[in-house]
């Protein structure tokens, strides 16, 4: 991480602390493509610490995990949702991740959130 002073607008990805300048470094995406690989494919993948998985239209999607930044602002509204949801239809949950979501046979996703 860098540090220094802030500037008058903050770019996106720097965090605020007082007069401090904190901003992470960003990994790059990678893909792997090969075959259109499956759920079945996806559950043989070893884990591998600082990237999540994805399967999009049969490809291998490898990902850095989320920034704190990113973190925070999906916790503030997934507690938005729950309150909202918790008024309007109090059956349904909203869901954060890692869960695998499967909507078509050759797409694995792992949503930040989802309701259902």
């Amino acid at each position: 991480m860098e540090t220094g002073w802030i500037p008058a607008k903050r770019p996106y990805g720097v965090l605020s602390r007082g007069d401090l300048l904190v901003r992470e470094n960003t990994a790059s995406y990678e893909t792997k493509p090969a075959r259109k690989l499956t759920y079945e494919d996806y559950l043989e993948i070893p884990e591998e610490p600082g990237y999540r998985f994805e399967i999009l239209d049969g490809m291998l999607i490898k990902e850095p995990s989320p920034s704190v930044i990113h973190q925070r602002a999906s916790r503030k509204l997934q507690r938005i949702l729950e309150d909202y949801f918790e008024e309007t239809d109090p059956e349904g949950d909203v869901f954060d991740a890692p869960l695998d979501v499967t909507p078509l046979e050759f797409n694995v996703v792992q949503p930040d959130l989802f309701y259902v």
